[in-house]
């Protein structure tokens, strides 16, 4: 899609769209009436040919920011190299992020039963307040 199918401000709306994904205050931000804001940047986020340079600048966003896990886990092994003389809790920091990366670790457990697998008991219902509000403690 060229950019030249698009005026000046809907090409600000879209730049200004992609800081905070609020189209109302994109389209202030862009130069277009406080009073119509809202309903212009419903709009524009309707029409086929901002929508799409949305999704593509989105998606360049994205591709540049995007790390593979081979990149992560080397840099994270290089930190972990470079770190050995100093403090070893950066090292073992780094080590533990990589093992999550990989799957090798344990995961974090939390009982969601009672004890042995069992209900877990009540001790005061709603019912039990309103019952008695005076005995909520």
């Amino acid at each position: 899609m060229a950019k030249s199918n698009l005026t000046n401000k809907q090409q600000k709306f879209i730049d200004e769209y992609l800081q905070d994904l609020n189209a109302t205050q994109a389209a202030i931000r862009a130069g277009y009436s406080e009073k119509t804001a809202q309903m212009i940047g419903s709009e524009n986020l309707s029409k086929p040919m901002i929508a799409e340079a949305i999704a593509l600048k989105r998606q360049e966003i994205a591709d540049k920011a995007e790390w593979s896990a081979v990149e992560r886990l080397k840099m994270l092994g290089d930190i972990a190299q470079a770190n050995s003389d100093g403090d070893p809790r950066v090292s073992v920091s780094a080590i533990a992020e990589a093992n999550k990366m990989q799957g090798s670790h344990a995961p974090t457990k939390s009982e969601l039963t009672g004890k042995d697998g069992g209900p877990i008991a009540v001790v005061k219902t709603l019912a039990d307040f309103y019952a008695d509000p005076k005995s909520s403690s």
